[in-house]
């Protein structure tokens, strides 16, 4: 799946992070559900198919994409793994709300 975001348009969420102390309080998923709500909108304006993220090279960072928007690694580095997910496995910008 690498060479898919490439070929097909892609929102790039370069990284996205909740400051120390904040956290466990949802902020993140959120902010992940916004990111998703302009995704959808753009799919409409330029075709947008998938939202890639640079995650921090962090268990619970992984987990997070995992856990709340369905992203898959697709590539790493030493400091960062690649995630991405198929908004057309998400659903609608009505159901972008639901986002886990």
């Amino acid at each position: 799946m690498s060479g898919i975001t490439s070929e097909y348009p892609a929102l790039l969420l370069a990284r996205m992070a909740t400051k120390d102390g904040l956290r466990s309080q949802g902020i993140g998923r959120e902010m992940l559900k916004h990111v998703f709500a302009m995704a959808f909108r753009l799919t409409g304006q330029i075709g947008c198919r998938f939202v890639k993220v640079d995650a921090k090279k962090d268990p619970r960072a992984i987990r997070f994409y995992e856990n709340y928007g369905g992203f898959i690694k697709i590539t790493q580095n030493s400091d960062t793994i690649q995630m991405v997910v198929d908004l057309n496995k998400i659903g609608d910008e009505e159901n972008s709300g639901n986002i886990r």
